[in-house]
């Protein structure tokens, strides 16, 4: 909606924008923001290793990540989901140039979400070890206590995430994002330099205390932006206002939605408690591992196919809707399908090579190695399933992916309870995977039946193309891991402990690596895939946007005498 208005708001002063300048100048913003969320997720991945040195996958980390998620049950299901319904009510006000009705709604509901989050955060806060107990079943009395601890602390922490996502909905709305995809940078360098400096003396309330003061940060670092846009906030509680009543009605898709995701987290964590400490650790720095490629990757393909596939929903253009689609699902599979391959065929050499150092022991890494090959195994999943979801909202269709996100959770959690007890940290992560993959296969399939927008022979086989080609690429890089390892002679479990330096550790996860995409490739062009094509010349659309950006940036700073 937001990408629209500028089409149909009137220019201040009676002047018309130029259809050129607006494109430039959206490919420039579009070219700031990847940057700036690019450097977000690396930082982001960057802290994992961080905490990995300093805590390794230890019981302090785990209580820390047990209590990060005590306020989540708030955060997930509450602020988040409303700033998310808030952004198109908001939009459509400043889009109609109705900007004082826009900042009146938008005090309204930050006022009512206050009035409801702050008591219910205070209410936690008496209730923590309770709470702490009842999501981490396996915690001894000691580690309960410093969760619970950890947990009043991070509650400050969870206010200030609060407000930082509202105002990422009024930002959002008024066509600005340069500074909410800049928040995460500073809240992880805040975090970084928490644990980096503080973590040995404080152990994990330093990462309490640099989430707090992170979270603060990423709430001043959008008060510029608010103040451009000419936001003064106004205590006023007006439960009768018409912007908050149309985002009230918005809400409980989203909060189902919301629901979901924290409901998945909650239980992988409380069983993982039972099974042992540092699991919970883990499982979350396999995790980060797999949400890189996801993120830098599948995630920047996603958000540049959605708005073409709300266009073309919106022209009822059938055939291009469901060509757009097919193509994009075959390219998110033949980009991330020899990632797949790396993390579970080079999973001990990632690990070592990411996290051995400090604390990360053996043992640790031995752990985070086998829930980084079952979640690897979802990453297409993962990312199909994005894509599937993004073509739905194009149609309008909200609920199905809310009723899928259903069904999805019901067989993590049956995932997590019955594999997890029989193949530990293993069953876990498969759960999850599992989970993925169901919903991607409800989706597709409601996608055929409903919309006709998937061809499900094409996409079986490309599906097989993929698959061998694959195939050949695990073989390959399998067989050059082994060589390279008996080139060295060195054992696997060897890198764990840092016997291996970490020059060796990156030769053994590039030089097999490169070897598989090599043989990948090689198998998809013997195969005749289609999609090789397609990601050539999307690779070939996106450096030519990306150098007009920057090309039409230079001329804009002169004009307004910037050095």
């Amino acid at each position: 909606m937001s990408e629209r208005a500028p089409s149909r708001r009137r220019p201040v002063g009676g002047r018309r924008e130029r259809p050129g300048a607006v494109a430039q100048g959206v490919a420039a913003a579009t070219l700031i923001i990847a940057v700036l969320t690019a450097a977000s997720r690396v930082l982001g991945f960057l802290r994992e290793t961080v905490y990995a040195s300093v805590f390794g996958a230890s019981p302090e980390l785990d209580a820390f990540l047990v209590a990060q998620g005590v306020p989540n049950l708030i955060l997930g299901m509450v602020s988040t989901a409303i700033a998310t319904a808030a952004t198109p009510v908001l939009a459509g006000y400043v889009a109609a140039g109705r900007r004082g009705e826009a900042a009146r709604s938008f005090s309204a509901l930050a006022n009512a979400v206050l009035v409801v989050v702050v008591p219910a955060l205070a209410l936690l806060g008496v209730l923590a070890e309770p709470v702490v107990r009842w999501m981490a079943p396996g915690f001894g009395p000691e580690q309960v206590r410093l969760a619970a601890g950890l947990t009043r602390l991070l509650l400050v922490a969870s206010l200030f995430v609060t407000v930082m996502n509202l105002l990422t909905g009024l930002l959002h709305a008024h066509r600005r994002f340069t500074g909410p995809a800049a928040t995460g940078i500073p809240f992880n360098l805040a975090m970084i330099a928490a644990a980096a400096f503080f973590g040995t003396t404080y152990g994990p309330w330093a990462l309490a205390a640099g989430f707090t003061v992170g979270s603060l940060l990423r709430i001043l670092i959008q008060l510029p932006e608010a103040r451009w846009v000419g936001f003064r906030h106004r205590w006023l509680l007006d439960w009768d206002d018409p912007g908050l009543r149309t985002i009230a009605g918005l809400l409980p898709p989203l909060f189902l939605g919301a629901a979901v995701s924290e409901v998945n987290v909650f239980v992988d964590r409380m069983v993982g408690s039972t099974l042992g400490e540092g699991i919970i650790s883990a499982l979350n720095y396999a995790f980060r591992v797999v949400t890189l490629p996801h993120g830098l990757v599948a995630m920047a393909l996603v958000q540049a196919v959605y708005p073409s596939l709300g266009a073309v929903a919106e022209a009822g253009d059938g055939a291009a809707f469901r060509r757009l689609l097919q193509r994009g699902m075959g390219a998110l599979a033949v980009g991330l399908a020899p990632m797949t391959v790396a993390l579970v065929v080079l999973r001990d050499p990632i690990v070592a090579f990411v996290y051995g150092r400090g604390r990360f022991d053996a043992q640790d890494a031995a752990l985070t190695a086998l829930a980084l090959a079952a979640y690897g195994l979802g990453l297409v999943p993962m990312a199909l399933r994005d894509l599937a979801n993004r073509a739905l909202y194009a149609a309008r269709d909200s609920r199905t992916p809310a009723r899928v996100a259903v069904v999805a959770m019901g067989v993590n959690v049956a995932g997590d309870l019955v594999l997890g007890p029989w193949l530990g940290i293993t069953g876990l992560a498969l759960a999850t995977t599992l989970s993925f993959t169901t919903g991607l296969v409800l989706l597709v399939a409601h996608l055929d039946r409903r919309y006709g927008a998937v061809d499900v022979g094409g996409l079986l086989a490309s599906t097989g193309r993929v698959a061998m080609a694959a195939a050949a690429s695990g073989v390959a890089m399998h067989g050059a891991y082994r060589a390279l390892l008996a080139h060295w002679q060195i054992h696997p479990s060897a890198l764990a402990d840092g016997a291996a330096g970490a020059a060796v550790e990156l030769a053994l996860v590039a030089g097999p690596g490169a070897v598989g995409c090599v043989a990948y490739l090689l198998a998809l062009v013997v195969l005749r895939s289609p999609e090789v094509t397609d990601l050539v010349e999307a690779g070939r659309r996106l450096l030519d946007r990306a150098c007009g950006a920057a090309a039409t940036a230079r001329p804009g700073m002169r004009r307004t005498g910037s050095p």
